[in-house]
């Protein structure tokens, strides 16, 4: 993972300038369409960082090819650009992470965890007592294995060794050429793992200076004692990717960074047929938990923009959940859309078995990579057969299913069809997804099942409840029947409920008492668990938490809400969400609630 580092930049933003909406459409319509991760962040950005950033590549990629000394860069803008606009601008962008992104190669010099590992200066010119920017002096230092006479010039002959080391990279592209995209990427994860093993020194000593086992170089040199951390892995498998004519000209392949429960950590995620793939090349090498492809082109349990996780059950591993999620940075520089990991594995083989199972609902039977194992995917519109224990069609392979994936426009799940004949354990990452209606779904995980006879996988139906009551607007009302194991139900509304609460509501006895809230994230997206027992359920839409004792509104019970609640009966100000904030509903507001709401978040009777 990489070493932190600073941005030095030659003054500090001093106060916000008023820019002219003219000037603003002016510098918008100056973006143009880039190919790679970086350029793709820079595309959105105002024309003069465009610009600086252009001028940056030019000279990075002159160093890397041999044809330049100096890494100190001049780039003069085409416009004035006023001066706190300017910098305000550049000193939020992640200028230096963009670059990063789209040069796994050709940044392998540079010693970005040095104090001043970025010097930016400005140059300046004054109109009419007005400050603006004319251009920029970047100085970026070099690692001391490649450093000339001082830090801002290249040794020549280093930098033509790490030359020689890339074209052992195209041969390994070259070599591959004729398989097909799936092969072509398993080919290069091999390859790297082959090449390099873990270099735990660089890793744990942390006087080891800053350079190629953080990079590429080492893991094509043919130096056997030359080994790098997850950087250099990440950063070799991007590379091959990006000097590799794909049949299909949609793929891609992106570095990203953030953290694992053990450490902070670097990996791909690859783009192949329309979803996202998890490729983790460092933990598929020799003796890692994701050795045999666990790692690989795998869809993961739960993912979105800000991470994914996963169950692991390799050989001679416990079984692991690996979570991964990604630094700020990376969800601010990369597309939300590239960082959500789709929830199926990548799958490489046509399937075994196919058939019906519904007028229009088709299973197919998919083999893992490890030959063994097998991935039921059942799609298609409308509801599916049920079946006798005897009758279901993949019976023979049901004990060896370990993942089974439901498409989002399956409305109904047939009854028994995942009967275990067997009554073998059900691996951990087994999980069942069924999303009804493009509203809600089940989200059902392997790991708290014995045995398939567990689970039951109900059939939701709408619900007719009288929500006239209750705050807010229904945003779904349905029946459930018992699904014999703790579920959640994950909901997607619209995305202009999103920072709304939603307030899950069961009926009893002809009545709608509160059960859950939590708030609708940034894509409309929110899970209520406890949605377990046979029943009519109402979620309710709205602004306040239905929470009892949630006085002040955050949906969770905390010495926060009796502050707010003494704040009322004192009556220096009314609760933000006064309608609960009487806990004991005697009709009145006072510091017996204030109390009571106390004793409930400290769990004292």
């Amino acid at each position: 993972m990489r070493k932190s580092h600073k941005r030095l930049l030659s003054a500090a933003m001093s106060a916000a300038l008023t820019v002219s909406s003219a000037y603003v459409a002016e510098i918008s319509a100056g973006v143009t369409a880039f190919a790679g991760a970086g350029d793709d962040y820079i595309a959105k950005q105002p024309e003069f960082m465009q610009t600086l950033y252009k001028g940056l590549c030019e000279g990075i990629e002159e160093i890397a090819a041999g044809k330049r000394t100096s890494s100190i860069f001049t780039v003069e803008l085409p416009t004035l650009v006023p001066y706190d606009y300017g910098e305000q601008i550049f000193a939020e962008s992640l200028l230096i992470d963009a670059l990063f992104a789209e040069y796994p190669y050709e940044l392998f010099w540079f010693d970005f965890t040095k104090e001043d590992s970025l010097k930016a200066e400005y140059s300046i010119e004054i109109i009419d007592e007005e400050k603006y920017v004319t251009g920029m002096i970047f100085s970026l230092p070099f690692a001391n294995a490649y450093m000339g006479e001082n830090e801002y010039t290249a040794n020549p002959e280093k930098i033509a060794a790490a030359a020689k080391a890339i074209e052992n990279a195209k041969s390994i592209v070259e070599e591959n050429k004729d398989k097909s995209d799936y092969d072509k990427l398993k080919a290069y994860k091999d390859k790297i793992c082959e090449l390099v093993s873990y270099n735990h020194e660089a890793m744990e000593n942390p006087d080891t200076p800053y350079g190629d086992p953080w990079q590429l170089i080492y893991v094509f040199d043919n130096d056997p004692a030359t080994n790098v951390v997850c950087d250099g892995y990440a950063k070799a498998f991007q590379y091959l990717c990006d000097i590799t004519d794909f049949d299909d000209k949609t793929v891609r392949c992106a570095q990203v960074t953030g953290k694992t429960q053990v450490s902070n950590h670097m990996w791909n995620i690859v783009t192949l047929g329309g979803k996202n793939y998890l490729v983790d090349v460092t933990n598929c090498d020799e003796g890692t938990i994701g050795e045999g492809g666990y790692l690989f082109m795998k869809g993961a349990e739960t993912a979105d923009e800000k991470g994914c996780s996963f169950t692991i059950e390799a050989p001679g591993f416990e079984k692991t959940k690996i979570d991964y999620s990604y630094f700020d940075y990376t969800t601010k520089l990369y597309d939300s859309a590239l960082l959500t990991v789709s929830t199926e594995d990548y799958h490489t083989e046509e399937p075994k078995l196919t058939g019906m199972c519904g007028d229009d609902i088709t299973w197919l039977l998919y083999q893992n990579e490890d030959g063994e194992t097998y991935t039921l995917d059942i799609d298609g519109t409308g509801n599916m057969n049920s079946y006798k224990t005897s009758e279901i069609p993949w019976k023979n392979y049901n004990e060896k299913i370990t993942d089974i994936v439901i498409g989002a426009d399956v409305e109904g799940i047939g009854s028994y069809i995942f009967i275990n004949p067997f009554d073998t354990p059900v691996p951990a990452n087994r999980k069942i997804k069924l999303v009804i209606n493009n509203v809600y779904s089940w989200i059902i995980n392997g790991s708290n099942l014995t045995s398939l006879q567990d689970a039951n996988i109900p059939i939701l139906t709408d619900a007719d409840l009288d929500t006239s009551g209750l705050r807010g607007i229904a945003g779904a009302k349905f029946t459930s029947e018992d699904t014999n194991l703790p579920t959640s139900l994950e909901f997607n509304f619209n995305k202009k409920h999103a920072g709304k609460f939603a307030n899950l509501y069961v009926q009893i006895d002809e009545e709608l008492f509160f059960m859950e809230t939590a708030k609708v994230d940034e894509n409309g997206t929110v899970i209520l668990p406890n949605v377990t027992a046979l029943g009519n359920y109402a979620v309710m839409l709205c602004d306040y938490s239905d929470l009892p004792g949630d006085a002040n509104n955050d949906g969770i019970l905390n010495a926060k809400d009796s502050l707010a609640i003494i704040k009322e009966f004192l009556e220096i100000e009314k609760a933000p969400n006064h309608d609960v904030a009487d806990f004991n509903r005697d009709g009145r507001v006072n510091s017996i609630d204030a109390l009571e709401v106390m004793k409930a978040f400290l769990e004292i009777e």
